[in-house]
Parts: C-alpha cells; sequence; structure tokens
C-alpha cells in the first residue's frame, strides 16, 4: 500500500492512480532518496521554527504594549515583569531563528537534479552573512545604514528560500505547491509595494498611508499563514 501525496489517502502499490482524489501517480519522483529525506527533515525545521519566530515576536508586541503603559503608570513591579516576558521572548526568538537556519543546512543536500542547489546555497550564503554581522554588532558599532541592508539581504534570501521550494515542489510534480509558492512571491511583492507607497506618501497623504501600512501588515499575516501551509504540505510530500 501507499499513500496518495495529494489527499493523503491509501491506495495500492500498483494503483496509477488515486481511487479518492484521482490524482494520477505516474512519473511521480520517488521521495525515498536519503537525500530529499534529509531535506524534509531541514524542512520540518523551518516550519516549526516559523511557528517559534512568529509566537515569540507576538508576545513581544502584546508584552511592548504592556511595558509602554507600566512605565506611563509608574508601576515599577509591572514594567518588571513586561521586561522580562519580553527578555524569555526573544531568547526563545533567537532560538527559534536558530532551528531555522538549521534546516536550511540540511536542506543543502538537496540533489542536482532538482534544479535548486544554486537558489539554497545562495540563501544560506546570505543567512551567514546576516548573522555574522548582526552578532558582531553587539561589539562593534555599525551606521544605521547596515540595518537596513541586513533587512533587504534577509528579504533575498527568504525570497531564494521559496524559489528553492517551488523548484522542489516541481520535482516531486506537487504542481499545486509549485502554484502556492509563486502565489507566496507575488503576494511578497505586493506587500513590499504597499509599504513603500505608504512611506513615500506618509508626508502628504498621513490617512492614505496609514491605511496602506495596515493593508501591508494584513497580507504579512496572509503571507506567513500560506509560507507555513507550503512547508507543512512539502514536508508531508517528500
Amino acid at each position: 500500500m501507499k499513500t496518495c501525496p495529494m489527499c493523503g489517502e491509501w491506495a495500492a502499490d500498483a494503483a496509477i492512480a488515486c481511487p479518492s482524489c484521482g490524482e494520477s501517480f505516474e512519473g511521480r519522483v520517488e521521495t525515498e532518496d536519503p537525500a530529499l529525506q534529509k531535506v524534509k527533515s531541514g524542512i520540518s525545521l523551518v516550519y516549526y521554527a516559523l511557528i517559534i519566530v512568529v509566537l515569540a515576536t507576538i508576545v513581544m508586541v502584546f508584552f511592548g504594549f504592556q511595558l509602554v503603559n507600566a512605565v506611563r503608570r509608574g508601576d515599577a513591579a509591572a514594567e518588571a515583569s513586561a521586561f522580562n516576558v519580553i527578555r524569555i521572548a526573544v531568547i526563545v526568538r533567537i532560538i527559534g531563528m536558530i532551528i531555522g537556519f538549521i534546516g536550511k543546512l540540511f536542506c543543502l543536500s538537496v540533489p542536482r537534479a532538482v534544479g535548486a542547489s544554486g537558489a539554497i546555497f545562495t540563501s544560506v550564503a546570505i543567512d551567514t552573512v546576516t548573522i555574522a554581522v548582526s552578532l558582531a554588532s553587539f561589539a562593534v558599532e555599525f551606521p544605521r545604514e547596515v540595518n537596513s541592508i541586513l533587512g533587504l539581504a534577509g528579504l533575498l534570501a527568504y525570497v531564494l528560500f521559496v524559489i528553492f521550494l517551488g523548484r522542489l515542489s516541481h520535482y516531486i510534480d506537487r504542481q499545486d505547491l509549485v502554484r502556492r509558492a509563486n502565489g507566496i512571491l507575488t503576494m511578497g511583492g505586493v506587500i513590499i509595494g504597499a509599504m513603500l507607497f505608504g512611506i513615500i506618501a506618509a508626508r502628504a497623504i498621513p490617512i492614505v498611508a496609514l491605511i496602506a501600512l495596515l493593508v501591508g501588515l494584513v497580507l504579512i499575516l496572509l503571507l506567513l499563514a500560506r509560507y507555513a501551509r507550503l512547508l507543512y504540505e512539502l514536508k508531508r510530500a517528500l
């Protein structure tokens, strides 16, 4: 017996199509390759790392507001409590980022036949430089422009990783996941456009800028949800 990569239902080993959803098994790539299994482990780590980072960030934002309110009220106990929670959330977020980076390292085992080696190697290289500079910033004071460059570098690394996921999806003949990866890239472009429009319009039309930024934030949440689903579905398909 084998499971359908599309719906997860069982089918006979000799079946050429899924009896439940009709998905064809012909031309599909077997994913028992040890290299692909290592990539699967890497994608799983990136998936769980994303959840950890998002939850830690939400905690940081929530208790950040609590900290501001405590300072305004002059409540020292509440201020200390909120600060401690934020500090723990920061540590958890860093751990999540490390797990995600380790996951990407696992993905370096991707077979050359996938045609995604360049994307994942470049993504990991950018992340390595970004992490090194971030750690160095604790000892050396860099110009403010460096933070902007790091932000753009991180965005590029993210785009390359999604491209890697798309090509991997194509290799295992999961065109639905290919479309999902392309949709994520398109949505990312829309978000960047909305944010840039908000920044440019901030001086001339503040209310329009605020709306554009709010739309951008909502789209970011949707993007993260779609990204998490892509990771989840892909690790199940491998």
